[in-house]
């Protein structure tokens, strides 16, 4: 989708993803309840435990492939029958593999609505993340590699709050236009660059992650999961 910005004269290309952080939250409650357990215990977040499974498993999750489609694909399928797979498990993954994956499964969605957005010209020279991803420092730097762009760290992660205080501020006449709010009002911490060998390993797994959708769907794989309901 293509919409208007507050800046009047810039588009937004959005693409949506269902499940996103919530396939996380998923793996939270379905994987780590001892995680859960020891983060209540202890005042932690779970996530924060969480991390520690991240950084046990290496780029690419020992070949496990995840499918992030927990409640259907949005952007570029958009297929409410597809579901979400661990692909390429065997005796040798951990739950530190499967929760990695997970996580670059996601990824791995947005490099998808990325890609396909290229076809359109777009190009990206670097990124800045909001929201729940940017607490994690695995998780910045999976989105770092998975792009093969610098990430910028806002500030404030939730630039849903700052945006709208820019656009107060403009209606207030505190600032002229919306890129002087933006200017004075965004700030960031810290750039985190992608490591060059990662980057070309996860081009590798996009390529199997596109090839598994294209024959789940083809075979109708997708639709045969419906019917076991």
């Amino acid at each position: 989708m293509a919409t208007s910005s507050a800046s009047l004269g810039l588009y937004n290309l959005e693409g949506i993803q269902l499940g996103a952080a919530s396939s996380y939250r998923w793996a939270r409650d379905e994987l780590a309840e001892i995680e859960v357990a020891f983060g209540k215990k202890t005042g932690l977040d779970p996530y924060e435990v969480m991390d520690y499974h991240i950084q046990k498993s290496p780029v690419g999750s020992k070949g496990i492939v995840f499918m992030p489609f927990l409640t259907g694909s949005g952007y570029p399928y958009w297929n409410p029958e597809a579901k979400g797979i661990f692909a390429g498990l065997t005796f040798a993954h951990s739950k530190s593999d499967m929760i990695r994956s997970v996580m670059e499964g996601i990824a791995l969605e947005s490099k998808d609505m990325y890609e396909t957005m290229k076809k359109s010209g777009l190009l990206l020279k670097q990124l800045a993340i909001t929201g729940g991803a940017t607490k994690s420092a695995a998780w910045r730097q999976i989105i770092a590699d998975m792009f093969g762009v610098p990430i910028r760290k806002l500030e404030i992660p939730d630039a849903t709050i700052v945006g709208a205080a820019v656009i107060a501020g403009v209606g207030a006449g505190w600032f002229n236009n919306v890129t002087e709010g933006v200017n004075s009002m965004v700030r960031y911490l810290e750039t985190i660059e992608p490591v060059p060998e990662n980057v070309k390993k996860y081009n590798d797994i996009y390529d199997i992650y596109k090839n598994l959708y294209s024959a789940l769907n083809d075979n109708c794989i997708y639709s045969q999961f419906a019917k076991l309901k």
